[in-house]
């Protein structure tokens, strides 16, 4: 895709990448960030394999899921946020190696949803080998602030069976506050 990535949106990418704890916990580095591209990697740590000593598939959907996440949002406008609405993952291969990097590439962007292409690589001795791809659609939410004030709790209006108390022992149930 063709496009220049502009300081201010580089500037919030990397803001929003940076607020996730998930990708700190598991050491997760933003390798390249571009116009529709995002690359990630993620090194060797024997807490995130599977049974055969491979980096889980867990991991492998995790980095290619955030990599086309962040591709997506680098299309996006300014005063919105991004969330993944669906992927499907081939795995092709065992991931292992020093590392994984995941490259995603924005195939179709929209106005509300951009589709995204992502590709997962083990490294090991500066051989890439191709072990997953991703296909993933990731949704534009226009005027919603990229951070955790979206799932704040106090932001949220209240849930309509919020007020309701079940009464013990099958009793009908009553508003809490005339319960008191």
């Amino acid at each position: 895709m063709k496009g220049v990535l502009s300081s201010l949106s580089e500037q919030r990418v990397r803001t929003s990448f940076a607020r996730q704890g998930f990708m700190k916990k598991l050491g997760v580095e933003l390798r390249d960030l571009g116009f529709g591209t995002c690359a990630l990697a993620v090194g060797f740590d024997e807490t995130m394999t599977q049974q055969h000593g491979f980096f889980h598939a867990g991991v492998t959907a995790t980095l290619a899921d955030n990599a086309a996440g962040y591709a997506a949002y680098s299309v996006m406008p300014e005063d919105s946020t991004v969330l993944t609405t669906e992927f499907k993952l081939n795995l092709l291969a065992p991931a292992r190696g020093d590392e994984l990097i995941a490259r995603a590439e924005v195939i179709k962007p929209g106005r509300t949803l951009v589709v995204v292409r992502a590709d997962v690589y083990g490294c090991k001795d500066g051989v890439e080998t191709h072990v997953a791809t991703m296909l993933a659609t990731a949704m534009c939410l226009a005027g919603k602030a990229d951070s955790s004030e979206i799932n704040d709790p106090s932001r949220r209006p209240p849930h309509p069976e919020a007020r309701v108390k079940r009464a013990s022992k099958g009793g009908p149930p009553q508003d809490e506050e005339a319960a008191s």
